[in-house]
């Protein structure tokens, strides 16, 4: 939480045994950041807004988020706060966006494992039904059951080595283009990402 204002309320958060860490920021320092925002809108003489416009603020770390109300209840109203503000409020879509998200994939990678085993299955059968004759005479010269079934598990076996090269391949080329020069370079350190480690060791899974 960011406090408009300093002296008695940088005192309160300090003593406050809900509050983890506290960190000042002054006007400078704010003002810094807002040029590392907007980079060359407020740089040389002619800036419309200088460090001296900026407000002083405490930057407050809770132990528990959760347990806010009494170091808010705290600090409202005290002389030099102007206001406090819940980042949590400012973040919420992005946390409501992923969370849809990842429930959305998980669904998604339901549908598609399902449809997976249909696929397998009714290949199978549509290469058994496309062989039945070859079959047919294998059985009557005596061939066993796993001489009839070697080579549609060898195709199998080729076919899923093929789609499992592909979707590690693309499994990189989304880490590569989406992850590290999409949404690192949308939002930064805000988000949480996808190590390499991560992907190389889903590569022997798939």
């Amino acid at each position: 939480r960011g406090l408009g204002g300093t002296g008695k309320a940088e005192q309160v958060v300090d003593s406050n045994s809900q509050v983890s860490n506290t960190e000042f920021i002054s006007q400078q320092q704010a003002f810094d950041t807002l040029k590392e925002q907007f980079p060359g809108k407020y740089d040389g003489p002619n800036s419309p807004i200088t460090a001296a416009d900026m407000p002083q603020s405490i930057r407050i770390t809770l132990k528990d988020p959760n347990q806010f109300r009494d170091v808010e209840s705290a600090v409202v109203g005290l002389d030099g706060v102007s206001r406090v503000q819940d980042v949590h409020k400012l973040l919420q879509p992005i946390y409501t966006t992923i969370s849809r998200l990842k429930w959305g994939g998980f669904a998604t990678a339901v549908v598609l494992v399902i449809a997976a085993l249909l696929l397998v299955a009714n290949t199978i059968r549509l290469a058994a039904f496309a062989r039945r004759r070859e079959i047919g005479i294998m059985r009557l010269v005596g061939a066993s059951d796993i001489y009839i079934q070697a080579p549609f598990i060898l195709e199998i076996s080729v076919a899923a080595l093929i789609g499992g090269i592909l979707a590690s391949g693309a499994m990189f080329v989304i880490k590569a283009l989406i992850v590290d020069h999409g949404l690192k370079a949308a939002f930064g350190g805000i988000l949480t990402y996808i190590g390499w480690g991560a992907v190389w060791g889903t590569v022997p899974y798939l």
